[in-house]
């Protein structure tokens, strides 16, 4: 499969966080929207933006966090209304998804990918070099 058709997919993926209750990393499978990838075809690294539920209104970043309203975009297969975390991107390994896609914003709600990719392309234009 060329993995350039992966950039737009949201999909699941491991993602590891600190459980305060345990006091150890533990892994949770958390939407990912893929942004980019490292090459064409076969197994890679690919470029990714969490998607999040946040439930402390403070630790929403008005600057680079998109809210995604399940019931405008209802055609993705999230539980809850959310965030696309612009300023949080991360790098998983392509065998690290789930098989099968939530969706696609970049085909389905074009206006919204431009949306997230203009505030990710906001928040790296401010590292400094």
């Amino acid at each position: 499969m060329n993995n350039t058709r992966l950039i737009g997919e949201v999909r699941g993926s491991r993602f590891p966080y600190f459980n305060s209750n345990t006091q150890q990393i533990e892994f949770k499978n958390r939407p990912v929207l893929i942004i980019n990838c490292e090459k064409e075809y076969g197994p890679c690294d690919l470029t990714v933006l969490p998607i999040s539920t946040i439930p402390r209104k403070q630790n929403i970043d008005l600057t680079y966090d998109v809210p995604i309203d399940v019931t405008t975009y209802n055609k993705l297969s999230l539980n809850r209304n959310c965030f696309c975390r612009t300023s949080k991107v991360s790098t998983v390994y392509s065998r690290e998804l789930t098989a099968s896609t939530m969706g696609n914003i970049k085909i389905e709600y074009p206006k919204l990918y431009n949306e997230i990719i203009t505030k990710f392309k906001l928040f790296t234009d401010k590292i400094k070099p």
